[in-house]
């Protein structure tokens, strides 16, 4: 931590000699503790098994400075951590960054930023930070946007090319990161709507130095219709993988919310990820996949909080189909009530190339959950959440029994206190916001 103070000082001092301009320096921090209880938690339990009950930490300390409001800079160190995972006598460090970038604002509609971010575009249903995941995702990348003068009309472009050494030649990637990743969005801000198209190119390097690309372009579209907001989505991916198979695969996504008095929530909607026959999976020589990946899609958002689908290294071979509805309550000013139910089945079945009329019902999985927001900076979540699984279930994931209890708890406490917030004021002298 002894370089983020060294830094916060030279920011202070170097603040403190401008003589031109007015800007700002903020310092903040994230506490956010979780305890689970896992007896069905990303797969199915077996009669052997025994609960296990982990908490895990996550620390950060953020650091913003803007001048002008043309010259900005952030950075968020974090350290992430299960209670119990690092000696206590451990020397090695394992603070890391989170995000470092820098930005810079030439114009009202044109905006740079270069450095290790976070990517977060439409329903996150592509694009996301993962909030659910303590480390959270970012991007060591090259981000630009520009805006029409009105603001309806955004157009962002992103690139990332990762490298995991001081190489002087192409050799082996060796990090689990694509090899390189080139991004473009466009949005239009209508009256009562929004629409986007989004296309993401993800390079992974294959075993020796060649890289294969897979492309994903999709639309994204909402209307405001008072108290009722449908959203919908289509993303198709193209390419190929590193197991040298073509790529075509798709995810539709519609849902419907409704809103009364503010107070009740009521969302209504599917998910449906395509997948591969059974008689071509786990055959490399199969000269096509239809398994649909997700990318950074905010997967526990909307794939069930147990996160038996698209987590762990699970893709769901057959793919994945979703019906959902979500109710929230918010029963006082600072407590929110919410139950949330998903029937899931496969897109494609588990047995025999002729995948029609089979069963592909792999059961149901009900969330209860709870918030308190105590204040602007501290709250409370919890959420219990129960599956009920079939034999398909088993069968696909491999692994426990349809018999067997299969629940989830959660107890997180999140705590965001805001340490710093000065003025730079034109004299050059600091003066502590007021704001």
């Amino acid at each position: 931590m002894r370089c983020i103070f060294f830094v916060v000082i030279g920011v202070s001092i170097f603040a403190g000699h401008l003589s031109v301009g007015q800007g700002q320096l903020k310092i903040d921090a994230q506490f956010r503790l979780r305890s689970e209880s896992r007896n069905g938690y990303i797969t199915l339990p077996e009669e052997k098994d025994t609960p296990v009950f982990i908490t895990s930490q996550r620390t950060r300390l953020n650091l913003f400075y803007s001048h002008d409001e043309r010259f900005n800079g952030y950075i968020s160190a974090q350290d992430v951590r299960i209670w119990g995972q690092v000696n206590q006598l451990d020397e090695s460090a394992d603070l890391n960054i989170y995000q470092a970038w820098s930005s810079f604002r030439p114009t009202q509609g044109l905006h740079f930023k270069v450095g290790r971010q976070e990517l977060e575009y439409d329903n996150l249903k592509l694009m996301a930070n993962a909030n659910w995941r303590q480390q959270g995702w970012s991007h060591d990348a090259m981000f630009a946007r520009r805006k029409s003068k009105d603001s309806t009309l955004t157009a962002d472009v992103a690139t990332a090319i990762s490298e995991d050494n001081q190489a002087i030649s192409r050799d082996r990637f060796e990090a689990r990161n694509y090899k390189n990743l080139y991004l473009f969005w466009l949005n239009k801000k209508l009256k009562e709507a929004e629409v986007s198209f989004i296309f993401v190119n993800r390079g992974l390097q294959k075993p020796g130095t060649a890289v294969c690309h897979m492309q994903t372009l999709g639309a994204f579209g909402c209307k405001d219709l008072g108290n009722i907001t449908p959203v919908c989505s289509y993303y198709h991916q193209l390419g190929k993988n590193t197991l040298d198979q073509d790529v075509n695969t798709y995810m539709v996504s519609f849902e419907t919310s409704y809103s009364y008095r503010k107070k009740i929530e009521v969302r209504a909607g599917f998910d449906i990820l395509s997948g591969t026959r059974s008689g071509d999976l786990g055959d490399p020589g199969a000269g096509e996949t239809n398994t649909y990946i997700p990318l950074y899609a905010r997967r526990h958002r909307y794939f069930g909080k147990q996160d038996m689908f698209y987590f762990g290294g699970f893709d769901v071979p057959p793919g994945l189909k979703d019906i959902y509805l979500k109710i929230y309550d918010k029963v006082h000013k600072k407590w929110t009530l919410g139950m949330e139910a998903h029937s899931f089945s496969t897109h494609r079945s588990l047995m025999g190339n002729n995948w029609e009329g089979m069963d592909k019902n792999l059961g149901v999985e009900l969330d209860t959950l709870f918030q308190y927001k105590y204040s602007d900076f501290f709250n409370i979540s919890s959420g219990y959440m129960q599956y009920f699984a079939t034999g398909i279930m088993v069968a696909l994931k491999q692994r426990g029994s349809k018999n067997e209890l299969a629940n989830f708890f959660y107890l997180a406490f999140d705590f965001r206190p805001e340490l710093l917030n000065w003025n730079l004021w034109y004299s050059g002298q600091i003066q502590p916001s007021q704001g």
